[in-house]
Formats: C-alpha cells, structure tokens, sequence
C-alpha cells in the first residue's frame, strides 16, 4: 500500500466518515436500500474524480507554466532539453495519484472492497506517471 502513508487523519478528524455523510444525505432525501449504497459510492467516486481533475489541472496550468518560466531564464540548455521532452507535463500527473492515495482511506471508509482498488488504481497511477516521466 504505497499511497496509504498519507496521513489524512487531521484533515478530517471531526467527521466520522465522508461515506456516512453522504449516506445520512441521500436517506434524507428518499433513497434507500440498493439504490442508496450504490448513489453512495457513485457519489463519492465521482467526487474523487472531480477532485483529481481540478488538481490535474491547477498542476498543469500554475505548476507547470511557474516552471517553464523558471526554465527560460536559466542559461542552462539542458533543463530546456526537460521542458522540449515534455518531462515536467509527466511529472505534473503524480499530483491525481496522490490524492487517489490520501483521499481514498477517508472517501471509502467502511468499503474495505472500494479502498483497497483504489488504493490500487492508485499506486498503479502513480507507478505508470513515474514511468513515462
């Protein structure tokens, strides 16, 4: 579990799970049963990938433009050869993977299943971004 060291345990410590929240929220509004896990999960799935989406793209348009202006007033040629072989742009798709790992313990809690895959999905993110980069 490579990802599972991110301590997200002080970022949400008053609330008792984001799953149960959500839960709580969508039996006040009428769902129950089946329909009421799976609306759940989708939630929840569907906010993490908002979540990384946003942060992919902060990354690559603060990040990586901070970056490359950093990179233009160096006199140096190699870091230009970095900037030409799009290394940094690979280097900017860790931050999702990261945020699969921190959020995933407290998004799924009590879905040990869900967890542990995406857990999964995103220490194989991380392993492919380190890769290509």
């Amino acid at each position: 579990m490579l990802l599972r060291s991110i301590s997200t345990d002080s970022i949400f410590s008053d609330l008792d799970s984001v799953s149960g929240l959500i839960g709580k929220w969508l039996s006040e509004i009428g769902l129950t049963g089946g329909l009421l896990n799976f609306s759940q999960i989708a939630l929840i799935i569907l906010f993490l990938i908002v979540v990384c989406f946003i942060a992919d793209f902060i990354a690559r348009k603060l990040l990586l433009s901070v970056v490359e202006k950093l990179i233009e007033r160096t006199k140096n040629t190699w870091d230009d050869v970095l900037v030409e072989q799009k290394v940094f742009k690979n280097v900017v798709h860790i931050v999702p993977a990261v945020i699969i790992g921190g959020l995933s313990p407290v998004l799924f809690k009590g879905h040990e299943f869900l967890l542990v895959t995406f857990d999964k999905i995103g220490s194989v993110y991380l392993t492919i971004s380190i890769i290509l980069t």
